[in-house]
């Protein structure tokens, strides 16, 4: 392996670690947050705004069902959660590489899971898209749908190259056994 593909691939670890640890942080702030929003008392002391989908939600005065709380709660763990379990398997590919392991059947289980968490996180954009139109629907009588899909469409782009990576590693592993069986 030439050093400049050493270098890159020491790259990518770190940019790993440092997402890991960007991933755990938001997660605790999600769960400080939802808290917050939990107990009514300290829900009078929260002055913020989110947007949804183009929406602006102000989340003062708001007085959210515990329903509602928890399901924001378990929708964003849920996200975090498939974040670091993308990130956990493209921390196993690029170790597998590191040791010049490339076309193996441990690479491809990784990639399938890439690309089962990609879909888990399309699913989660759908569905926040089908909230955000019912609350736009029931909060304005006759208002304009405006929502946002170019994360959605990103999501798709991501899901087709980590596909043909995917692809690559599989047609690879049948090569390097093909190949691996003629001699």
């Amino acid at each position: 392996m030439n050093p400049k593909t050493k270098l890159a691939l020491k790259f990518l670890s770190i940019l790993i670690v440092v997402a890991e640890i960007i991933f755990a942080f938001l997660s605790i702030l999600l769960v400080l947050g939802i808290f917050v929003l939990a107990i009514p008392t300290l829900r009078n002391y929260v002055d913020v705004q989110a947007t949804i989908n183009g929406q602006i939600i102000l989340l003062n005065n708001l007085q959210p069902s515990l329903l509602f709380v928890i399901g924001g709660l378990i929708f964003g763990l849920l996200l975090i959660g498939t974040l670091f379990y993308i990130v956990n398997a493209l921390k196993n590919i690029i170790t597998n590489m590191e040791y010049m392991n490339f076309f193996t059947k441990d690479n491809l289980r990784y990639s399938k899971k890439i690309l089962s968490g990609l879909w888990i996180i399309i699913a989660e954009q759908i569905v926040a898209i089908v909230i955000s139109l019912v609350t736009t629907f029931y909060t304005k009588s006759g208002g304009n749908l405006n929502f946002d899909l170019t994360y959605l469409f990103v999501s798709f782009v991501f899901l087709a190259v980590f596909y043909t990576i995917y692809t690559l590693f599989k047609n690879g592993m049948e090569l390097k056994n093909e190949n691996d069986s003629f001699i």
